[in-house]
C-alpha cells in the first residue's frame, strides 16, 4: 500500500501528492524524510506558476511510532524499531517520530482551544496531530522514569487537551470510534517492577480513548538498564518484534 504525502496551501485545502513514497520505517527528522522539504520546495515554485501558494508538505504514516526517550537508540526506542518490522514485512509504512529531537511546548492551560479544539501554540507539534489523524495506527515507546511514563511523552499527551475539549464540549472528534484506529503502549525499563508498566499503561489508556483510539494493548520490557542492552536480549527484542506482528494483524490489517 502507498504511503500518503499531503501538500496544503494557503485557503486550507489538501489535496493528494502525486508521487507517493516507498512504504517502511522513515525516521523523522533524518534519512528519506529529509527529502521532503525539498520536494515540498519544487512544489512550492511550481505551484507558484500557478498561482497557488503552499504551505508545506506532510508525510502521512499508516503507522505512527513515537520515540519518547532522551537517548536516541535507547532501548524503548530499540523495541519500538524491532516492533515496526513487523509492519515493515507487510509493506505499512511506518514513520518514527523521535520526540527529544522536536521543539514541544507543555500544554500552557490557557484553555483557547476550548473554542474550536485547536491549540493555540505552535510548534512541532502542530504537523503531529494532522499525522495522528490520519494514521490508522499510533505506538508510544517510553523509557520507565519514577515508575511511569517519560517527560517527553507526558507533554505529547497532555498537549492533545484541545482534542480533549473537541469530543467533550464541542462534539466534534477528530476521531471517530468507528474508524477503528488503534494504539499500543511499549515500555522499557531496569527495574522488574510489573506495577510501573501498569502506570504508565493507564495514562496511555485514558490518552488512547480520549482521541478515540481503541487501546491496543501495552508490554512492559524489564531487566533493561544500560543503554542499548537490549541488544544483547534477544527475547526482548523478539518480544517487541512479536506484538508488532499482533497489533498489525489484530488492529491494523482490519
Amino acid at each position: 500500500m502507498p504511503s500518503r504525502v499531503y501538500w496544503q496551501h494557503s485557503c486550507g485545502g489538501i489535496y493528494w501528492c502525486l508521487a507517493p513514497i516507498k512504504p517502511g520505517l522513515l525516521p523523522f527528522p533524518g534519512d528519506l524524510i529529509d527529502l521532503l522539504p525539498f520536494l515540498g520546495n519544487i512544489l512550492k515554485v511550481t505551484a507558484a506558476f500557478c498561482g497557488i501558494h503552499l504551505l508545506g508538505v506532510i508525510f502521512v504514516p499508516d503507522i505512527l511510532a513515537i520515540s519518547s526517550s532522551p537517548r536516541r537508540n535507547g532501548n524503548s526506542e530499540l523495541a519500538l524499531r524491532s516492533f515496526c518490522r513487523a509492519a515493515e514485512e507487510k509493506e505499512i509504512a511506518v514513520e518514527l517520530i523521535r520526540l527529544h529531537e522536536l521543539r514541544l511546548s507543555p500544554c500552557r492551560g490557557c484553555e483557547l482551544c476550548a473554542r474550536d479544539g485547536k491549540c493555540v501554540v505552535e510548534d512541532n507539534m502542530q504537523p503531529l496531530y494532522k499525522k495522528v489523524v490520519e494514521a490508522r495506527g499510533l505506538v508510544l515507546a517510553t523509557p520507565i522514569y519514577f515508575g511511569s511514563l517519560s517527560a517527553q511523552l507526558k507533554i505529547f499527551i497532555d498537549r492533545f487537551e484541545c482534542w480533549w475539549h473537541a469530543k467533550y464540549r464541542l462534539k466534534k472528534p477528530f476521531v471517530l470510534p468507528e474508524q477503528k484506529k488503534a494504539g499500543f503502549l511499549l515500555c522499557a525499563g531496569a527495574l522488574r517492577k510489573p506495577e510501573f508498566g501498569d502506570n504508565a499503561a493507564f495514562i496511555a489508556g485514558v490518552f488512547f480513548h480520549s482521541i478515540n483510539y481503541h487501546y491496543g494493548g501495552m508490554l512492559h520490557l524489564q531487566g533493561l538498564d544500560n543503554m542499548g542492552a537490549i541488544n544483547s536480549n534477544p527475547a526482548a527484542l523478539k518480544d517487541a518484534y512479536d506484538a508488532g506482528k499482533e497489533f498489525v494483524r489484530s488492529r491494523v490489517l482490519l
